[in-house]
């Protein structure tokens, strides 16, 4: 009985799931596919092209916040992008990797490059599920992989990469790449996926935090090195000055925090509650208080995966996927897009829950992680409504995503199980 209450209770989540997704397919058709992400990105690579990699940071590192900022048009970034036809375009925040790796498109005019960077999404989503049900379901991959390249595709973390040319979608395909190397105990090509997906995007850099409490001590060596040499070689393409500038001037500059409800972390979530709206700027002592309950939440985490067998790489995969989904939650900045990340996670624990095997405070809080992060619109009538309470409910997804991620390293045995869409964790 109770397994069909909750099959019933997934069947409407999976309604507002379609509805989530169709306005956000609306809003694709209004755009006209402007991806003003990739539009970034392409600036980037085409000053690293023409041999100005040197300034992409000149306006993003005089230490303000530049992830909301416009560059200032007597900048050479502002200037190459009117070059490009582009008038109005935000701030490069992104290490130099990003825009190394995208110099093939700079080659191309903006508009053939922003529709190869959309068919590139497009395969880098169907070969991310291939991998992803050949390792939920090796067996059955002919019937499994269909429904989950569709829930992946419609999901709406991930058309909200499609509409801002976000780079996300490239890093699920480099992340589900990586947790399949370790689950077939190839160390290095998994260390090297764990590692670019890090000098990207840092905050993948949580991967450490099961690695050392399963003790693999030969992974981490592996990803230690790995990222070594990334980053050596950054430096040898770009020059010292360019990553140190980053490293410096950048990232400390996004530490701050962005008081907004897009931003669905747990450190925006104490500022609304506190602040009691979405408006004000952010406060030092509780964007402090933020950080201290994310590496609580963290080491917490990773004491509660300590007993997890050596041998057992299908549940030490699964609890890697679990912390990626935390990264998510915890990330000092986490706009919807960056949680395509979870994908993995949630196709298994949304398969998990559909065969009644989780209890009630994570099935709970999978229905509330899933339904606040599809949002539906809710998240933009609550800030216009701007009721306290409203404001609350809206950034509960990262709580919701610290407590199931939580309850199920606290809850589940540890025998070994097996990785499959009936049994995980």
């Amino acid at each position: 009985m109770r397994t069909r209450l909750e099959r019933v209770y997934l069947v409407l989540l999976g309604l507002v799931f379609v509805a989530s997704a169709l306005q956000a397919g609306h809003l694709l058709v209004q755009s006209h596919w402007l991806q003003r992400d990739f539009r970034v990105y392409f600036i980037a690579a085409s000053m690293i092209r023409n041999h100005e990699g040197s300034h992409i940071y000149d306006q993003a590192a005089d230490g303000t916040d530049p992830q909301l900022t416009w560059a200032d048009p007597n900048t050479l970034f502002a200037e190459q992008a009117r070059k490009l036809g582009v008038d109005d375009v935000r701030l490069y925040v992104y290490p130099p990797l990003l825009a190394d790796m995208l110099v093939p498109l700079a080659s191309l005019r903006l508009a053939s490059a922003e529709h190869a960077w959309l068919l590139l999404n497009a395969i880098f989503i169907l070969a991310a599920t291939l991998i992803l049900a050949r390792m939920i379901s090796p067996n059955r991959v002919r019937w499994f992989w269909p429904p989950l390249f569709v829930a992946v595709l419609l999901f709406r973390p991930t058309l909200d990469c499609l509409l801002a040319g976000q780079v996300t979608i490239l890093l699920l395909l480099l992340q589900v790449a990586g947790l399949y190397f370790y689950s077939e105990s190839r160390t290095f090509p998994a260390a090297l996926m764990f590692a670019v997906i890090t000098v990207i995007k840092i905050t993948p850099l949580i991967v450490v935090v099961p690695l050392l409490a399963f003790r693999d001590w030969k992974q981490l060596r592996a990803y230690v090195l790995a990222l070594a040499a990334l980053l050596i070689g950054i430096c040898f393409v770009n020059g010292e000055g360019l990553l140190r500038q980053y490293v410096e001037h950048v990232v400390p500059s996004m530490s701050t925090g962005v008081v907004s409800l897009e931003n669905r972390n747990l450190g925006t979530a104490l500022q609304i509650a506190w602040q009691r709206s979405d408006q004000l700027p952010a406060l030092r002592s509780i964007n402090l208080l933020g950080k201290l309950l994310s590496l609580a939440v963290i080491c917490y985490a990773g004491w509660l995966s300590r007993c997890t067998p050596k041998s057992d790489y299908a549940r030490k995969t699964t609890v890697l996927m679990l912390f990626f989904l935390l990264g998510c939650c915890l990330a000092p900045v986490a706009w919807r897009h960056s949680y395509v990340l979870a994908a993995p996670a949630l196709a298994v624990l949304v398969g998990k829950a559909w065969k009644g095997r989780m209890n009630a405070v994570e099935f709970i809080s999978l229905c509330c992680f899933v339904l606040l992060v599809v949002g539906f619109g809710f998240t933009q009538w609550a800030s216009d409504n701007g009721n306290p309470l409203f404001l609350d409910v809206a950034m509960l997804g990262p709580v919701a995503g610290i407590a199931l991620t939580l309850a199920l390293l606290y809850g589940r045995p540890r025998s070994s199980l097996t990785l499959d869409e009936e049994s995980l964790l």
